[in-house]
């Protein structure tokens, strides 16, 4: 029994998913920020924000303050070369904002255009900037 405790555990613990957090958002505004993804570079007028949600706490940062940009599977090198342009768009909006279209719409789309800031990723920025957004 002990022995099939141990395992079980192990393979718990090996099937974990595994996340990249080596990117620091850092919020040098007086809001609450959203930062959303869109992989459809480099289409930045129909984008599709994936995921669209505004409630995800992994995806606010508070104001005057940093936070890590958790990116779920094996890092950004390998994420990045999954992608026909290697570059994934990150959105910045204000936070209440976001939370208003969205709560009054249901409809992302609407979020198109009223972005704070896009930072487009690829590994050159990432490493050139030491894994760090600053907004704004």
């Amino acid at each position: 029994m002990k022995y099939l405790l141990t395992f079980c555990l192990l393979i718990f613990i090996s099937c974990k998913s595994k996340h990249d957090t080596r990117l620091t958002i850092y919020n040098n505004a007086d809001h609450s920020i959203l930062v959303l993804p869109a992989y459809n570079y480099p289409d930045t007028i129909d984008y599709i924000l994936n995921p669209c949600v505004v409630t995800n706490e992994s995806h606010i940062y508070e104001p005057n303050s940093s936070g890590n940009y958790s990116l779920h599977g094996k890092g950004w090198e390998s994420f990045l070369s999954r992608l026909e342009s290697n570059t994934v768009m990150l959105y910045i909006y204000n936070l209440a904002e976001a939370k208003q279209l969205y709560y009054n719409s249901n409809d992302c789309s609407l979020f198109i255009g009223k972005e704070l800031k896009r930072v487009d990723i690829t590994m050159d920025l990432l490493n050139e900037n030491n894994f760090t957004i600053t907004y704004p």
